[in-house]
């Protein structure tokens, strides 16, 4: 009797062929043709050589010689911050309160929303008032006719006048509530408007794509603005609006030494939710900033070491900004510790101006500090080579995805990010302001800019019509 034992032959499912393919795989750095299988990439080489992985079954996409390259990632700035900047009053986490009171009543002459709605001041400045109605009636001096909700930078306290403040306890009275929570007064005043904020989502999403953006780090957003742009995310998808067109790459912000376990509890949660959303959206990350000003916020070397051990025992990453000298050493000492530990394979990040002045071995990976301004990478970098490098393999190695993204390699994920000519032919400021021609994610095209154009033709033939 035998046993048929035989390994079934396995076909590619789409082929990308007749391109110029950088792979950014030093062993074998071009390429003519990409096989994907799933949303992995089963072979790169020449199309003539892949006849047995394609079968009856096989679509074969022709790149008609465009350059093909991995899909950029974006591990520097705030993009979810970014999509929401018109959206509420910026305020400098560094301002005292009459900056903030100046800024505040001259967004309240503007602005024509329900509720007035700002974010980033520090936290420590409600310390100032002796109660919580001190602080209500401050800002009642400058809006009082409508709710004012101010979120901390952190995204954990806010700021509120009287009637946000009445109107916050009548709900938590009808609900039996004793505690009330950040995101609890959020629901209650609902500053933005879901649908609205949809559509911003999407806009921001398709710029992102039109700059080959396959991925981004989410930086310093907090978990409001972070669960409002996943919501928009999955609600375009649910409603069959297309596929998610960059990887989210979550972090929770810590910004002063709150109780560990609270912290954790925040990103267990947050990485529990995206378990089945197949890596395009993860929350691997600690995201914690650092700065010596004396205050409450100030982390005590313990107090950090402590909180780091936490999240890499739980198998967590950490970036950590630090902002002057002092932070950068405690941070590296930290990192330092983690590693003496045995904690290999976590990835640590350190973002600082200050790490080149630290002697000894690197525990870490350094970077620049995060720019909140969204500044890209062609401001740190001097040729089209370093920038392709930062947004491919350097860049998905602080994100702790070497294995996964960075370069077109056999198993790794299928994102790719396609131009009409060449970047490696431009100058940098040419190649800073080119447009994408096609991205992908997991394989699939997300992103076709003559699809786009035609879409936006017909849009307007038919307003025209209208």
């Amino acid at each position: 009797m035998a046993f048929g034992f035989f390994k079934k032959k396995e076909f590619a499912d789409i082929i990308y062929m007749n391109g110029h393919i950088y792979t950014q795989d030093p062993a074998f750095p071009w390429a003519t043709a990409v096989a994907c299988k799933d949303d992995r990439i089963m072979a790169v080489g020449d199309f003539d050589g892949m006849g047995e992985i394609t079968g009856n079954d096989t679509v074969v996409v022709d790149l008609k010689e465009k350059y093909m390259f991995p899909g950029f990632i974006e591990a520097h700035g705030a993009p979810v911050l970014k999509a929401f900047e018109d959206k509420y009053l910026s305020i400098n986490s560094e301002w005292d309160v009459e900056p903030i009171y100046d800024l505040l009543a001259d967004y309240v002459d503007e602005c024509d929303e329900d509720v007035v709605f700002g974010y980033g001041f520090n936290e420590e400045i409600l310390s100032r008032f002796d109660t919580p109605e001190d602080a209500h009636r401050a800002l009642d001096e400058i809006e009082a006719e409508r709710p004012v909700l101010l979120l901390g930078i952190s995204g954990v306290h806010c700021w509120v006048n009287t009637l946000a403040a009445d109107m916050i306890n009548e709900a938590a009275e009808e609900d039996a509530l004793e505690y009330l929570t950040t995101s609890y007064i959020i629901n209650v005043l609902n500053p933005l408007d879901f649908d609205e904020m949809e559509h911003v989502i999407q806009e921001h999403a398709d710029t992102l794509t039109d700059k080959g953006i396959t991925a981004f780090f989410n930086a310093y957003a907090p978990d409001y603005f972070s669960n409002l742009y996943l919501d928009g995310l999955l609600a375009a998808i649910g409603e069959g609006e297309g596929d998610i067109k960059q990887r989210f790459l979550g972090s929770t912000f810590i910004n002063r030494p709150f109780n560990p376990q609270l912290i954790l509890h925040r990103m267990i949660t947050a990485k529990t939710n995206c378990v089945e959303l197949n890596n395009l959206i993860t929350a691997d990350f600690m995201k914690l900033e650092l700065c010596e000003d004396d205050g409450p916020g100030k982390f005590s070397q313990e107090a950090l070491e402590t909180i780091c051990l936490e999240a890499a025992e739980k198998g967590f990453n950490i970036h950590i900004d630090a902002k002057d000298a002092e932070s950068t050493e405690k941070a590296v000492a930290a990192f330092d510790l983690l590693r003496n530990k045995g904690y290999k394979n976590n990835t640590f990040v350190l973002a600082s101006k200050y790490h080149q002045d630290i002697q000894g071995d690197e525990s870490y990976l350094p970077t620049w500090p995060t720019e909140l301004a969204d500044a890209s990478v062609f401001s740190h970098v001097n040729t089209v080579e370093d920038a392709i490098d930062e947004l491919t393999i350097i860049a998905a190695e602080l994100m702790g995805m070497s294995s996964e993204l960075g370069s077109i390699e056999k198993g790794k994920r299928a994102d790719f990010t396609v131009f009409e000519e060449n970047p490696l032919d431009q100058t940098l400021q040419r190649f800073a302001g080119m447009h994408a021609e096609m991205t992908f994610v997991d394989g699939i095209i997300v992103y076709d800019a003559e699809e786009a154009a035609a879409d936006e033709m017909c849009d307007m033939i038919f307003g025209m019509q209208v």
